[in-house]
């Protein structure tokens, strides 16, 4: 199964209860002695709680082996304690997937991009719906979900989880979906931009969270980018700061765009201006979908667009927000920039759009 990564951006207050779950998740640690080591709180108040996470029945513990004379014993969260869900959110799609709480994937699968109304009420009953299906196609019930994540292609303004200015919906401006996903449940409702939920999945688990540091960017219909610095995501002003895709870019768009910046990044190199690029040289490409598929079976005409466009989000302007990213690493075409930092990157292309991460030491680090 699929394992999830650790939300850092999230992390609980250092010593509460979740906070501790969330520890023994990630691998930080795995018995009381490593929850008192990093809490620094006394034993006593470790123990105290970690007994409230298991009669909880969130957290086991088991001896599995020796330490110093006597059995050390294990904790580990018991993923059949409940289930988390998860929606993406995107321009021309829409995945849904449920996960235990030891976040092994249940179910992952696409849905039609038919599910996302104008109205975002009627979007959040569709969505429910699925997540309804979903739950009961892996045998669980509703009445053991902790809880729901959704990612959406446009800025988030957290803590409030407001969406602002969204391109693929501009009805959605300012509209709070958990308010709406509050009619069908009272479990927490956490919405949040996309390319930082690619960050956060990037954030590698175990070691020191404080420090992670990872830029991921997403080349899907639309543009997009999520930075983590010493394990917090940074998100700027209305959720902004990843925001890259209307900065300008040196090549000529292929697509309009409703910002007033000339030549654009989005509308020269997202996955939208790139199928538009295609179909205007004669290509018949249905959609970003296709692109990436494209691109994975190495046609030329395409890999050569996706290195262009590659070029575009790397490059280096001074004083723009573009700059310095290593933005495109396509499989098996694949290539990386590397200025400033030490950056590693690596592109995932699903079914619908590549993701490109960077992950970010700093010179002289790990």
């Amino acid at each position: 199964m699929t394992t999830l990564s650790p939300l850092p951006s999230t992390t609980p207050a250092l010593g509460t209860p979740g906070n501790l779950l969330q520890l023994v998740r990630s691998g930080h640690a795995r018995s009381r002695s490593d929850l008192a080591r990093i809490t620094g709180l006394a034993p006593s108040t470790v123990g105290l709680r970690v007994n409230d996470l298991l009669r909880l029945g969130v957290l086991t513990e088991t001896g599995t082996g020796a330490h110093g004379g006597r059995k050390a014993r294990h904790l580990k969260v018991d993923g059949r304690s409940g289930i988390v869900a998860a929606v993406d959110i995107g321009a021309s799609h829409v995945r849904v997937a449920i996960a235990d709480l030891a976040g092994n994937v249940l179910s992952d699968e696409q849905r039609s991009s038919e599910l996302i109304d104008a109205d975002p009420g009627i979007t959040v009953d569709r969505l429910w719906s699925e997540i309804e299906a979903m739950a009961v196609s892996v045998g669980r019930e509703m009445s053991t979900l902790r809880g729901l994540a959704v990612g959406i292609p446009a800025p988030v303004s957290q803590p409030d989880g407001r969406i602002v200015s969204p391109a693929f919906m501009p009805s959605w401006n300012q509209v709070r979906l958990a308010d709406w996903f509050a009619l069908h449940t009272s479990v927490p409702v956490h919405v949040e931009n996309d390319a930082n939920l690619y960050a956060i999945a990037e954030c590698p688990a175990g070691g020191d969270l404080h420090e992670a540091h990872v830029l991921a960017v997403k080349l899907g219909t639309r543009i997009g980018s999520g930075i983590i610095s010493a394990g917090v995501v940074h998100r700027g002003f209305n959720g902004a700061a990843g925001e890259i895709s209307h900065t300008r870019a040196s090549g000529e768009a292929s697509i309009p765009c409703s910002c007033s910046v000339p030549n654009c990044l989005e509308s020269v190199a997202s996955g939208g201006a790139l199928v538009a690029r295609l179909r205007q040289s004669g290509r018949t490409i249905a959609d970003t979908a296709e692109l990436v598929q494209l691109g994975a079976d190495g046609d030329p005409q395409v890999v050569e667009v996706l290195r262009e466009a590659g070029r575009e989000i790397g490059h280096e302007r001074p004083g723009e927000a573009s700059s310095s990213l290593a933005a495109l690493a396509h499989r098996d075409t694949g290539w990386s920039t590397r200025r400033g930092s030490r950056i590693r990157s690596s592109a995932r292309p699903t079914s619908v759009k590549a993701s490109t991460t960077a992950t970010m030491h700093r010179p002289g680090g790990q």
